[in-house]
């Protein structure tokens, strides 16, 4: 799955700089949860084997992710998403999606704990 260029713009309105994404493997059902500042080509470099954590996984595609104004704010949020080791939750934040359409979802958060 690719993400165009403006699908890296908020509704409110601006550039993002930073992501929290979880990736979906079809062939295993699996999730990896990560942050980045550059979105499609994190997920390339998960794709073509770079990322030691996802070698050999392909194909992995986007079934998720929020932006965030800071890295501190993405690495927050995905650090919480890891230590909850909930399938369960991360199900329930891709449901959100499910009756839209199949691209990212995108949510600023602006509290986050």
């Amino acid at each position: 799955m690719s993400v165009g260029k403006h699908a890296c713009l908020p509704a409110f309105g601006g550039p993002v700089m930073f992501y929290l994404y979880v990736l979906k493997n079809s062939k295993n059902d699996k999730y990896y949860i990560g942050s980045t500042r550059d979105l499609e080509g994190r997920l390339k470099a998960h794709n073509s084997g770079k990322v030691r954590s996802t070698k050999g996984l392909a194909p992995l595609e986007i079934a998720y992710a929020e932006s965030y104004a800071t890295n501190a704010e993405a690495r927050k949020r995905e650090i919480y998403l890891k230590k909850r080791k909930s399938r369960k939750y991360i199900d329930a934040l891709i449901g959100l999606r499910k009756n839209a359409s199949k691209k990212p979802v995108f949510i600023r958060l602006s509290n986050i704990s």
